[in-house]
C-alpha cells in the first residue's frame, strides 16, 4: 500500500497568522478612520473640529463650572494665601527682631 503523508500544520499556522494580521490591520485602520472622522468633521469658529472635540470641550467646560472644580480652586487659593501670609509674618518677625537687637545695642 502506498501512503502519502502531507503535513498541513505549517500551512494552516501560516494562514492563521496571516488572517489574524490582516484582521488586526483592518481593525486598526477602521478605528483610525472612525477617530479621524469624529475629530475632523464639523465646523467650530471657522476651524475644522469634529464631534469628539465638541464632546471633550463640553466635558472640560462642565468640570470647570462644577462645584468640585470651584472648591479645588478655592482650596488652592486659600492654601497659597496661608503660605504667603506665614512667610510674610516670618519676614516681619525677623525684621522686628533684628531691629530690636540693634536698638538694644545702640542704647548701651
Amino acid at each position: 500500500m502506498n501512503e502519502i503523508k502531507i503535513n498541513l500544520a505549517p500551512a494552516i499556522t501560516s494562514a492563521q497568522q496571516q488572517a489574524e494580521k490582516t484582521l488586526e490591520d483592518k481593525l486598526n485602520n477602521a478605528a483610525s478612520r472612525i477617530v479621524n472622522t469624529l475629530l475632523d468633521s464639523g465646523q467650530y469658529h471657522g476651524h475644522t473640529e469634529g464631534l469628539a472635540h465638541e464632546i471633550i470641550r463640553k466635558k472640560i467646560e462642565e468640570y470647570v463650572l462644577s462645584d468640585k472644580f470651584s472648591t479645588l480652586v478655592d482650596t488652592a487659593i486659600e492654601n497659597a494665601v496661608e503660605e504667603e501670609t506665614a512667610q510674610a509674618v516670618k519676614v516681619l518677625l525677623n525684621s522686628k527682631t533684628r531691629k530690636h537687637l540693634f536698638s538694644a545695642i545702640e542704647h548701651k
